[in-house]
């Protein structure tokens, strides 16, 4: 094998090409000489079973004055695609093994890479650095997020208690539902609390991860503590509720129906109001999700605004997830991919929500949710833009980053949007 650059006269313009040939006994050649023509037999081309073949022409690069470029690149060998992955030998092959073999006879050419072998340091030097970046595994450059002060715990300000329960729901046909309810150390019961409700409410709360025994994404107990000691939200209990099973999640999350919210009116607050005095001002009431979390809690405010009229998003599916055509006797039911339809052409309702998604979302069989998200905003600002009264708007706000589907983004500004949320209220009770 043997690699030899050549100087070709192309007017004024000196032109410095890279020939790759496998030196082996050729039909076309003398029988007694190896082949230092680069002939196109398929003698050659099987001798080179580690090499891709290639057809495209690959710039080389210029050592000296004119340009340079990989000759005959239909019979010879693609090496820059080699030398990306596992540069050294071929490093050793172009710039050591040519120049230490003895010149062939009538081997006119090889004199002329002489002169390149100043070249060879600097040439092995580049290759180096540029295997060391290779190996090293490239660092994300978007979804760069991070908790704030208000999602870390503070000195000096009391911790609330979260306590899990379990609760058999008549709505879902004897399905078995986890919760866990938070509740802040200032609450004495002597007033009725806010209330905060969380879908997938376990990692809502979690404050280790304990398959990646990592903090949990949310902390979302860490924040009320230190928002309500701050008196920036009202006294809050938060009732986080996880889905029945991972295989009933998108039944219960993605359908566009009232029986969820009915799950939590009649089912899951009576529960916890035995014990803890919760408000029934639905201005008091904020539901929460992400993923199909988020879909799941604004459906309960839409299907239910009397009980529910704060919403956060956080990377919503408002997505095709919950379509199922139309079988038999079965209507069809439509997915989330309705909603902005529904808010254009529905009368406004009295809710306050908050949209948070990231450019870099799932775009999949079921829609773009980063698309999908913007569709909900643009709806909304349709709606309030083309209200026929004077009275009723929607308070909506939205925040795009550059996030992905994860908690990052929203986990990060979670403290804001519970802000937001509860601005400029007051409690009635």
């Amino acid at each position: 094998m043997g690699a030899y650059w050549t100087d070709k006269n192309a007017g004024r313009k000196k032109i410095l090409s890279l020939t790759v040939v496998h030196k082996r006994k050729c039909a076309r050649c003398p029988p007694d000489e190896w082949c230092n023509a680069g002939h196109s037999s398929a003698a050659i081309m099987r001798s080179l079973p580690d090499f891709p073949r290639s057809t495209s022409r690959v710039s080389a690069p210029d050592f000296r004055s004119g340009q340079s470029e990989i000759r005959n690149a239909d019979r010879l060998v693609n090496c820059c695609n080699k030398i990306a992955v596992d540069p050294l030998p071929h490093l050793f092959y172009f710039f050591w093994v040519r120049l230490a073999l003895p010149p062939q006879n009538n081997d006119r050419e090889t004199t002329s890479v002489r002169p390149l072998m100043r070249h060879l340091p600097l040439a092995l030097a580049f290759s180096l650095v540029a295997a060391a970046s290779a190996a090293e595994p490239a660092k994300p450059t978007t979804d760069l997020y991070e908790l704030g002060a208000d999602s870390k715990p503070q000195a000096g300000v009391p911790k609330g208690k979260v306590t899990k329960f379990t609760i058999v729901s008549k709505v879902y046909d004897g399905l078995t539902f986890t919760y866990q309810v938070y509740v802040p150390a200032q609450y004495d019961g002597s007033k009725s609390a806010c209330v905060f409700i969380g879908q997938d409410g376990n990692n809502f709360v979690r404050e280790i991860n304990e398959q990646t025994k990592q903090p949990g994404a949310w902390q979302v107990p860490v924040v009320f503590d230190n928002l309500i000691h701050k008196k920036e939200i009202p006294v809050t209990i938060g009732i986080f509720i996880d889905p029945s099973s991972q295989q009933q999640r998108a039944m219960e999350y993605d359908t566009l129906s009232d029986r969820y919210a009915r799950f939590v009116i009649e089912e899951v607050l009576p529960a916890v109001a035995q014990t803890h005095k919760l408000t029934n001002d639905p201005e008091g009431r904020a539901v929460a999700g992400y993923s199909s979390g988020a879909i799941c809690a604004f459906t309960m405010a839409w299907e239910r605004p009397d009980a529910f009229r704060k919403v956060a998003s956080f990377f919503g599916s408002f997505t095709s997830i919950g379509y199922r055509p139309a079988q038999g006797e079965k209507p069809l039911q439509p997915g989330g991919d309705l909603y902005p339809t529904l808010i254009r052409r529905s009368p406004i309702k009295p809710l306050t929500i908050f949209i948070q998604d990231g450019s870099n979302d799932l775009n999949n069989q079921f829609g773009n949710w980063y698309l999908a998200n913007q569709q909900m905003v643009s709806a909304f600002e349709w709606a309030n833009a083309n209200a026929r009264n004077t009275t009723n708007r929607y308070r909506v706000q939205h925040v795009f980053g550059d996030g992905g589907h994860t908690a990052n983004h929203g986990a990060s500004i979670f403290p804001d949007v519970m802000r937001f949320l509860f601005k400029g209220y007051e409690p009635k009770e």
